[in-house]
């Protein structure tokens, strides 16, 4: 469940007396989740009768009314109110919900599904999931996007680097890449593909994020899918050899097919 401490704390941030929902506002939406969840809610009327204290108190009371599911989905869908872009309290609201109560969230398909497994499979390696989870968080609640590619590109970057042991740039991972890839039996056109993810990488980050911030969602969307797949069958590459079993597949292969 989500703590009641959280609750507070996400209706304190959301009810703000100068930057939150008017009274109005949380008494209108907490209406309209009510009857799409099919709950009695302890506050539905506005003005609010004598001796309810205060907005924060009505919106904290109605949240614990719901599910914790439906209390996920609830903050997260306030938060992404179009009066609270750019309002960094807001933000990060957002992803302490999303970090500490993910078991919440509703999945939405194939794509969330290997992300998920992906990070699964990065728990070996705790530096290079960290810079990956910052780039999620960032995308999934879209902010930052400049600073989501470049903690994507360091998760690829320091996942070759405890790979291959070594301590080069991403662009100079080409030769040890195509080696090591190249030692677990990996064809040549897909040894190329890498190099020439790496190179057009390099490229995207030097037109659109250093020297010009003109990134698009669908882009980053597009990036952090590609990468996503890069490193889940560099990890299963590393696994298998681990396990000196290089003719065997490793646990989930079959995706790849």
């Amino acid at each position: 469940m989500i703590d009641n401490s959280f609750i507070g704390y996400a209706a304190d941030i959301l009810g703000d007396t100068d930057n939150g929902l008017s009274g109005s506002e949380i008494i209108r939406y907490c209406n309209d989740y009510a009857v799409q969840y099919k709950k009695r809610i302890p506050h539905s009327i506005y003005p609010f009768p004598k001796g309810v204290p205060n907005k924060r108190t009505v919106l904290a009371a109605n949240l614990r009314a719901f599910e914790p599911f439906q209390q996920f989905s609830i903050i997260k869908d306030l938060c992404a109110k179009p009066q609270f872009t750019g309002n960094e309290k807001i933000q990060e609201l957002s992803v302490k919900l999303s970090s500490q109560y993910a078991q919440f969230s509703e999945g939405d398909g194939t794509v969330n599904e290997i992300i998920q497994e992906t990070k699964h499979w990065l728990d070996k390696y705790p530096d290079v999931l960290k810079h990956y989870q910052d780039a999620l968080q960032k995308r999934e609640h879209n902010i930052y996007l400049r600073n989501l590619l470049d903690d994507l590109r360091l998760s690829l970057e320091v996942l070759m680097k405890e790979i291959f042991n070594n301590e080069k740039s991403l662009e100079n991972q080409t030769k040890d890449l195509g080696q090591f890839l190249e030692n677990n039996g990996i064809s040549v056109p897909i040894r190329n593909l890498y190099s020439t993810f790496i190179g057009k990488y390099k490229d995207y980050q030097n037109n659109n994020v250093k020297h010009n911030d003109s990134s698009q969602p669908i882009e980053v969307d597009f990036l952090i899918e590609l990468t996503t797949v890069l490193m889940r069958f560099l990890v299963q590459l590393d696994l298998q050899k681990e396990s000196n079993k290089p003719n065997e597949k490793v646990e989930d292969w079959d995706w790849l097919t």
